[in-house]
Formats: C-alpha cells, structure tokens, sequence
C-alpha cells in the first residue's frame, strides 16, 4: 500500500491483526462517545439520501411541481436534466460530508490511550486512518480499502486539481474483494465504482455502499478497542474522553450526595455509558 509515497504492505482480506495488539486481555464491549456520535451522525445518511433522489425523481418526470407556498426562484428549462445535475451534485455532497465525519472519527480515536501512534503532524487524511486501521488490525478488503475510496474521492471533489487516488496494490485488493463484497454491498462491483471514481461521477448505489462500509468499519474498530484493565487505564480513558474536569467535579459532588453511587451513574449515563462498569470496578474505591 501507498501512503504519502511510501510503500506499505497489503494485508489479505482474511489476514490476522499485527502482532501485539490483540494481544490486550480484553476487546471492548462499550461503545465509545466517538462512535455514539458518528452513527448519529452518518446513520440516517442513506435515508435522507434516498428520499432527495426519489424527490428528484418526481421532478425529472414532472410529477413534483414547486409549491407556491415555496418561496424560491425555480422555474426550470429542462427539468430532466436539472434533476440529473441535482442528484450529482447531492451524491458528491454526501461524500465530503462522509469523509469529513470519518476523518472526525478517526481523529476522537488517536486521542484514546490505546490507539497512542506516532503520526507525523503533516500527515494527512489517509495516513491517519491507515495506520490507525493498522494498529486495530482492521484487515476486511471493504472496512480498508472502501474509507480511502471516501477520502480520496473527497479530495478530488474539493480541490480540482487533485490526483488522489489509491495505489495499484490498493486497486487490484479491492477488485480481488469482488465476490465478498457484492454479497455484503447488494452486488456492488468494485471494479465499476473505482471506474466512477476515476470519471468523477458517483452513482447512489457507490455512495450507498461507501457509507456502509464507513459505518461497518467504525463499528470494528470500537470493537477493536482494548478494555481498561486499571484505575490508571480508566482515568486515562476518561482523559482522552475529555471528561477528566467533569468527572472530579462529579466525585465531588458525590461525596456529599444522599446516594453517591446514584449520584456517580447518573454522569455516566450521562457522559459515557460505557464506562459506569469500569468505573464500578476500578474508579469507585478511588473516588
């Protein structure tokens, strides 16, 4: 694999994580704030995506007429073709929205005490999230290669004179994923959307399956995440969580509640979930 120029190695799609990493007591059964607000946030994406093409349907064959309630400057010539440039124009959209929200992803993990990673500042995008999917051992074809489709896709939109792609090696993995992939993707062909990739032109159904394999990919690297084993792990988490000055000051209050325990899980519930049980375990004594 090519990132920044540099030659980096392909894992097969069935490979196993790099040594030493799942070599961690615990994968995590939590779900992290990160991945909480990314789904959140991309969940609904293939919905509210849906429901504007079937809109733009409408007026491609001038069933939908504008509202006279609407109070906007619409009046097309052609309204085929006006919906046609429409639904390109949303379909890209949704792709720097998507890379956009990834990289956010990505960018909330580097901060945990597990992921620690020496990236350069200069890094961009798709060095961030390959070493980060390196250092998980995330190996499936479509949870690697699809985000860097999105990253890279993103950057040819934004920035016109961009040459982003992926490198041969990615190109032939992801074509090799054919069969997996059209089972996982609805017989999503790799081999035709990096073709759309290289034209500039997104289809519904590349866009579909990208935002699939974004949220697929989240979802495996939480997973991924090791477990505090530790106070000293739990208050690291709750550090790279940003909560450190909300959780002291919920210990204080606590300490002079009627039900300090009540008191304790309700910032939890609150804050993070997934951590009133490590906090039980570890942090409680401590508080």
């Amino acid at each position: 694999m090519e990132v920044n120029g540099k030659r980096r190695p392909i894992k097969s799609v069935h490979s196993k994580p790099e040594s030493g990493f799942d070599s961690r007591p615990h994968a995590s059964s939590m779900k992290t704030p990160a991945l909480k607000r990314y789904l959140d946030s991309v969940g609904r994406t293939v919905h509210y995506l849906n429901t504007v093409v079937v809109g733009l349907a409408g007026v491609e064959t001038e069933i939908c007429k504008k509202p006279e309630s609407l109070d906007v400057s619409w009046n097309p010539t052609d309204p085929k073709s006006s919906s046609r440039l429409a639904r390109a124009y949303v379909l890209k959209s949704s792709i720097v929205f998507l890379a956009a929200e990834l990289s956010e992803y990505v960018n909330e993990l580097l901060k945990l005490p597990v992921c620690d990673l020496d990236i350069p500042k200069d890094a961009n995008k798709a060095e961030r999230f390959w070493r980060l999917a390196d250092r998980l051992g995330i190996a499936d074809t479509d949870l690697v290669i699809g985000p860097l489709v999105i990253i890279h896709w993103r950057n040819r939109i934004i920035h016109h004179s961009s040459n982003a792609q992926l490198s041969n090696a990615q190109k032939e993995q992801f074509k090799e994923a054919t069969s997996e992939i059209a089972k996982k993707y609805k017989n999503l062909d790799p081999a035709l959307t990096l073709r759309h990739f290289e034209a500039g032109n997104p289809t519904l159904k590349d866009v579909s399956s990208l935002i699939a394999m974004s949220i697929n990919c989240a979802k495996a690297m939480d997973e991924k995440l090791s477990e505090p084993n530790s106070y000293e792990e739990f208050m690291a988490w709750i550090e790279a969580l940003g909560l450190a000055e909300k959780y002291e000051r919920a210990c204080r209050v606590s300490a002079n509640a009627a039900n300090p325990v009540s008191s304790m899980s309700n910032f939890f519930v609150t804050h993070c979930p997934g951590m009133k049980k490590f906090y039980e375990k570890y942090g409680a004594k401590h508080a």
